[in-house]
Order: C-alpha cells, then structure tokens, then sequence
C-alpha cells in the first residue's frame, strides 16, 4: 500500500490513495488542529492564511496593514499577501465578512509576526447581531456628534450598536462592551475600521487622538491605526507596528458541522495486485461520504479531492502479506503495519 500526495500552489489539494492488497484509510477533518497558519485558497474569498489554533477559529485572514493602515477598504483586493507580512494587503471580503460569525483584530505595538492570532502580542474578537447588514464602507454613519441621532453613547439610531469585545490573547485592556457603527464599521470621523468608548462626559463616540479618556481600537483603510487602551487618551495609547483583521471561517466553508467526519477508503473488494476498477469503486462507496467523489485513472489509485480547507488526520492500515511455499518458512508474508499523521489540506474548490 502507499499513500500520496500532490501540491500544487504550495499547499495539497487532494490525496491518491494506492492500494496493493487489502488496506484501509481512515481519513478524519479537524478544523481545529495544531497547524500554524497556512497560506492557502478559501471558498468565496481568495488566497490568505487560515489561522487553525486559536480559539474560536478557524480564523481567516482579511487583511494586514503596517502602523494599522490597511492601504484600502475591505471591499476591494490590494496589494499581495506576502510570506513575511511587512506591508499592507486586503482582501474584497465584504461577502465573507457577512457570512461570518465573529472577526478578529490583532496587533503589535513593535514587531511585525506573520503566523495566526496567537503569534501577535494582542487580539480581540467580536461579533455583530446581524453581520449581514454590514457594508464595510468605514463611513461615519451615523454622522458624528454627541446626540440621540449621532453615533454617540446615547444614540437610538439603530445603526449605533455595543459590541462584546472578547481578548483573544494577549492583554488588550479594552472594555468588555465597545460602541460600533453597525453597517459601516466605521470609526474616528470615517476612514477607519473600529470601536470606542469612553469615560468622559462626552457622549460622542468619533475621536481623533489626543489626551481625553476614549478607549479605541482602530484601523486605517489609508492611514494609521490606532489603540488606546486602560484609562484611554493618547497617554495609554500608541499606533501599532501592525494590524490585521480577521473573520471566523463560516459553516459553509469549514464545514463545521461535520467536525471530526470519517472517510473511509478501502480495497472496495478488489484482492491480488491490482487494486479496484472505477466500477468497484462506486459500487462499494455508494450510499457513503465518498459516493461519486473517488475516481480511477490508474487502476488500485483511488484520487479524491478534499471537500474543505482544513486539518486532517489520516491513518493508512495495510494487510499482513501472503505466503509462499507453505513448507518454506523463509516465504512467509510480512506482517501487517500502520501509519498515521495530520496534514493540512487545502480544498480546490
């Protein structure tokens, strides 16, 4: 028996499974593995990394920026997701940003780390009630001003939400609840990505940094971020070294329903040296999780798309060989063996 696998852009697609004798696979999906951060390609967004350890995850990268500025809105693509994470990249993430159930922003106050979550000093996530009403245009509505009809703490306008903000890593010191622009997301007069709340009696929620007690986490969509953290104002604050944005893989990509799901392939009944044909293949998988998804172009190598970006463990289990002469102990068949380990395999489609 052998197992193999083929790359392709740098990360495996799918798997051939060579059966010589009787064997059996056992291939297992675990969106939560321990793999690190890998560059890969995600349904219904493009290429970026997918964060598999982090709490809550897996979480998918949407953009990055130097001193907070992601350089462009995330409704449109720019600039390249590169391996070392030193400039600024997004992502036209707007349609996964909505499908999403929590994002994410990391950060660094020095230093620029280019692995998931947890390789930044400091993360938050969050969760709208209804992501599907964003628009990530970073536009100040409501309009800025301390009254019910602004974005202030006292606004009725429904556009005016609190969010939970939960620490991800990492000793963020924000508050529990932030005030967000509920469509927007926009913050600080409009422009930037963000939330904010404050201690003062100034009930306006749109702050440009300076010494007043406003606590605020803030990207830029083309100029600096901001954190201002504890007590808030610009003396416990600083621009960080770098941002970046993350989204909660949706259901529909990661298949988290199917968590810990079971593929099971076999010798589809075939014995000798061969291995199966494609008619045994689909006789044996039918009414299985592999019906209509394994195919043959070389006969005893079963090739099989992964259906989801994600972790897999896959255990191979071979048979004990034949014997030869029954009265020649020297042509006894070897015995059986088993293998197992995880990988990270990024889906075609």
């Amino acid at each position: 028996m052998a197992l193999m696998a083929k790359r392709f852009d740098s990360s495996m697609k799918f798997i051939s499974l060579s059966f010589r004798g009787l064997a059996v696979f056992l291939v297992y999906f675990s969106p939560l593995s321990n793999a690190p951060a890998n560059l890969v390609s995600v349904q219904n967004l493009g290429t970026t990394y997918v964060d598999n350890t982090t709490s809550g995850g897996p979480w998918v990268l949407l953009g990055y920026g130097a001193n907070g500025d992601l350089g462009s809105l995330l409704k449109a693509t720019n600039g390249t997701f590169d391996s070392a994470r030193q400039g600024s990249a997004t992502l036209d993430a707007l349609a996964y940003a909505r499908s999403s159930a929590k994002l994410a922003i990391s950060w660094n106050q020095t230093g620029k780390p280019n692995g998931g979550i947890t390789s930044y000093t400091h993360a938050v996530a969050f969760s709208f009630t209804d992501p599907s009403l964003l628009t990530l245009t970073a536009a100040a509505t409501p309009s800025d001003g301390s009254g019910s009809t602004n974005w202030s703490k006292i606004s009725t306008d429904p556009s005016t939400v609190l969010l939970n903000v939960e620490t991800l890593h990492g000793n963020p010191n924000l508050p529990s609840s932030m005030y967000a622009r509920r469509e927007t997301f926009g913050a600080r007069y409009g422009g930037y990505y963000g939330f904010a709340n404050s201690t003062t009696g100034n009930n306006q929620l749109d702050w440009g940094p300076d010494s007043q007690a406003f606590t605020t986490l803030f990207l830029g969509t083309n100029a600096d971020g901001f954190y201002a953290g504890g007590a808030g104002g610009t003396q416990n604050g600083y621009v960080p070294s770098t941002m970046a944005i993350w989204a909660k893989m949706p259901t529909s990509s990661n298949a988290g329903n199917q968590a810990n799901v079971t593929y099971t392939f076999t010798n589809a009944g075939a014995t000798g040296r061969e291995g199966p044909t494609q008619s045994q293949i689909n006789t044996n998988y039918s009414g299985t999780n592999l019906a209509s998804s394994v195919t043959i172009n070389t006969q005893g190598i079963q090739e099989w798309t992964v259906p989801t970006t994600g972790s897999y463990r896959i255990e191979a289990f071979g048979a004990q060989g034949g014997n030869g002469n029954p009265s020649d102990s020297n042509t006894v068949g070897g015995m059986g063996s088993a293998m197992k380990g995880t990988f990270f395999l990024n889906s075609a489609f």
